[in-house]
């Protein structure tokens, strides 16, 4: 029970963090709306020097923050398949009852 509270917990951090990192993304857009070209992810825009200027800080806080995505989502992966593998057993455990539905991991070949 542990386990699945923690996972709650931390995948609400997770989403926030998202929501955060959607939100700067979006005053981004707004100060530098016009692209010349966008190729395989990369997005080039011509920036005029007082667009630079606004977005430096939005720069530093999107690289933080999607640092922090990429840091938590191995750890919160792994919590997910513990608690999704691990609750059918302990269901069986705690009422008894050997009915109660268990996942498996996929088997890779």
């Amino acid at each position: 029970m542990g386990d699945s509270i923690t996972l709650f917990m931390q995948h609400r951090n997770l989403v926030e963090v998202v929501k955060t990192y959607g939100e700067l993304r979006q005053r981004v857009k707004e100060i530098a709306p016009d692209h010349l070209t966008s190729h395989e992810g990369v997005v080039t825009t011509a920036l005029t020097e007082a667009q630079r200027a606004k977005l430096m800080p939005y720069e530093i806080e999107l690289d933080s923050l999607i640092a922090n995505i990429r840091s938590m989502l191995p750890p919160l992966i792994k919590m997910a398949r513990a608690v999704t593998f691990g609750i059918g057993p302990a269901m069986r455990e705690h009422f008894g009852d050997s009915d109660f539905p268990q996942f498996a991991p996929k088997e890779t070949k």
